[in-house]
């Protein structure tokens, strides 16, 4: 005889419990892929934004870049319309007016519309100042036009198209964005193309006649002693650096550009200080003046890991300093050349 199993005793319903109901598996909707509008003659008065923007735009070093584009003049708009009924040539001089004058809202107006227009602008082209400058090497003839290079590169201006060479004898140094932030004093601009795969060549440090210029390259710069004429500074320089033991908590590392500068740097590990000295050389080796920066901490140092060198290379030379984590546990220990943190 087939036995059956005895039913379930009835559980007392609790009210508080909810049995989570299980619905059938239901694939969603597909949305329709929104396509952006096409900006015409036609259509630029409604799709153009009104208001002030404020955003972010990535570099071509990754770095994540905050800008804000102002709202647009009436004359603005006006001027946009205009901009479909010119040729290439006219937008690119408009390009140029626009960074000339300081309109950052023109020249994104010109970027955006041509990625969607093919040949609408060329951004890699000449303005109307001269044939020495890019719309990227135009950033650097004014001040306060930091926000128009960092646009311009992540829209993809490349900082190695120059004008006419110049500079040194056999003219075979192109005029690149670099020369001009070199010559007119631009640090920041100097500084953002850089870090984002601009050529340094020696001529613009030659070239280097402001204070703050020369000493932004002679801190970062210091292994330009390699003997090459031109490479990216962003990559590590091949160069002989020497170190001398100056007392058990002391050790010195000289770097020599021939004909132009030697720059020391003195690490005290019992103060915890760098002490930099930079002496400009004739070109036979013959000491043109020298300078003295003032006192660094350790924990001033952003980037510890010439800290850590100078560590090893004190204990290989017979020095006595305390481990070296006493000295970094402060502080960022990234690479100079490697990526900043977000």
């Amino acid at each position: 005889m087939e036995e059956h199993p005895e039913p379930p005793e009835n559980t007392p319903r609790n009210d508080n419990e909810k049995t989570p109901r299980i619905l059938p598996h239901i694939k969603p909707r597909p949305q329709p892929k929104s396509t952006p509008v096409e900006i015409t003659a036609d259509n630029v008065e409604k799709h153009i934004h009104r208001k002030e923007q404020r955003g972010k735009i990535k570099l071509p070093n990754g770095e994540i870049y905050p800008i804000t584009i102002p709202a647009p003049e009436e004359e603005d708009i006006e001027w946009a319309k205009e901009c479909f009924e010119n040729d290439e040539d006219w937008r690119l001089k408009q390009a140029s007016m626009a960074i000339t004058d300081g309109n950052l809202w023109r020249l994104q107006f010109l970027l955006a519309v041509n990625q969607q227009k093919e040949g609408f602008l060329d951004i890699n082209g000449f303005g109307d100042r001269d044939n020495d400058y890019t719309l990227l090497g135009h950033t650097t003839l004014d001040e306060e036009r930091t926000d128009f290079a960092a646009l311009l590169l992540s829209y993809g201006a490349d900082p190695e198209i120059g004008g006419a060479p110049r500079w040194n004898r056999s003219k075979t140094r192109k005029y690149t964005p670099v020369g001009g932030a070199v010559e007119h004093d631009r640090l920041d601009v100097l500084k953002l193309l850089l870090d984002n795969g601009a050529q340094f060549y020696k001529e613009d440090f030659d070239a280097a006649e402001h204070p703050a210029t020369k000493a932004y390259l002679v801190s970062r710069f210091e292994e330009l002693d390699d003997g090459t004429d031109v490479r990216n500074l962003n990559e590590a320089a091949k160069h002989d650096s020497k170190w001398a033991l100056l007392d058990d908590f002391t050790i010195a590392k000289t770097s020599t550009l021939p004909g132009k500068m030697r720059l020391t740097k003195i690490f005290n590990f019992l103060s915890q200080e760098i002490e930099k000295v930079t002496e400009m050389l004739e070109a036979d080796g013959e000491v043109k003046n020298v300078s003295h920066a003032p006192l660094q901490s350790f924990d001033d140092v952003a980037h510890k890991e010439e800290i850590k060198q100078a560590h090893a290379k004190l204990l290989e030379k017979g020095g006595t300093p305390e481990s070296i984590e006493t000295y970094t546990r402060n502080g960022n220990t990234y690479s100079a050349r490697g990526n900043r943190p977000s």
